[in-house]
């Protein structure tokens, strides 16, 4: 079952817009969301993006880094060697700019 978003802005911890896209669409299977198991999540496909990868000063790592580290914090399972309670099979972007 495919969800679009549009118009969608993602700021990093520093209110820098990290992604900005025309449209952010997402494969998954309805049954992935029922209690079963963790939710999942097939493709997220990112068209007509601007994205700025970045590092701000004072940081050692990447904005998308900072981003995934603290979605894993939130989402992830507890200890490194835990199962995700949420996963994304696929990234693709598509007719897509990007600065680093």
């Amino acid at each position: 079952m495919p969800l679009e978003l549009r118009d969608v802005k993602i700021l990093d911890y520093q209110d820098s817009t990290m992604i900005s896209a025309e449209a952010l669409l997402i494969d998954f299977k309805i049954s992935s969301l029922i209690p079963s198991g963790p939710p999942s999540l097939d493709q997220v496909r990112i068209e007509k993006a601007q994205i700025h990868l970045l590092i701000h000063a004072g940081d050692s790592s990447m904005n998308i880094n900072l981003w995934i580290n603290e979605l894993n914090s939130r989402f992830g399972g507890s200890g490194s060697t835990s199962t995700p309670i949420f996963g994304i099979g696929g990234v693709a972007i598509r007719n897509s700019d990007s600065s680093w």
